[in-house]
């Protein structure tokens, strides 16, 4: 019998990205599940899954290497159960399918209009391939790092933001307007250099409060 180790609680995101879509869309859980393979992609019956909180400070390489460590001991698992005839196959519920294909690298752009926490899902996701990123000044911006941000009120200088005006520059980094809250960047990286920390880039670029990312 064949079986497969897919990184999530199928019947959701099943494809060949389930670990990047599944912080994409803000999910507090996911796991692991190995099947039985048939010819439809990950739709072979259950032998076993474990799930997993996804933590606030995991991106896409912290999570995919966590899951990695507890695959290994649940594949053990499995063929024990199936070399001594303990296992049950589990017919998966259609009804509850959902998908995570492949990334492409348009999948990171980063609409500012969105709410802060859904861009710091989509960072996350997207921190292996194809990294968030936005345009300033012409060029690509990666944003590799950065959570969402309240604001203090005497800190905003203008009375409604644009979605992804740059409100705030500090050594902390750079607080940027969102649909909904703001959201503070951490690390990031200009076309054609390497990454940085906000501090860094504040200093080596001309940057400016009420400049807009995006444009």
């Amino acid at each position: 019998m064949a079986i497969n180790l897919h990184a999530s609680l199928l019947p959701k995101y099943r494809g060949a990205a389930p670990i990047n879509w599944a912080l994409i869309r803000g999910e507090t859980q996911t796991g692991l599940s190995i099947i039985k393979m048939e010819e439809k992609l990950d739709a072979g019956p259950i032998i076993l899954q474990r799930s997993l909180d996804i933590k606030d400070t995991e991106d896409a390489q912290t999570l995919a290497d966590r899951l990695s460590k507890s695959g290994s001991d649940l594949l053990l698992e499995a063929i024990d159960l199936i070399q001594t005839n303990k296992y049950k196959l589990i017919t998966q519920d259609e009804r509850k399918a959902t998908f995570a294909p492949k990334l492409k690298k348009e999948d990171g752009l980063i609409y500012w209009d969105k709410s802060a926490q859904d861009i710091f899902n989509l960072i996350r996701g997207c921190a292996i391939w194809p990294s968030a990123f936005t345009h300033y000044q012409g060029k690509i911006l990666k944003i590799h790092k950065a959570k969402p941000y309240n604001t203090p009120s005497f800190e905003v200088s203008r009375l409604e933001e644009l979605p992804g005006e740059i409100l705030r520059i500090s050594k902390e980094g750079i607080v940027v307007a969102t649909g909904r809250e703001n959201l503070l960047i951490q690390e990031l990286q200009i076309e054609g250099k390497k990454r940085i920390t906000a501090s860094d880039f504040v200093s080596g670029y001309r940057i400016s409060v009420g400049d807009i990312f995006g444009r």
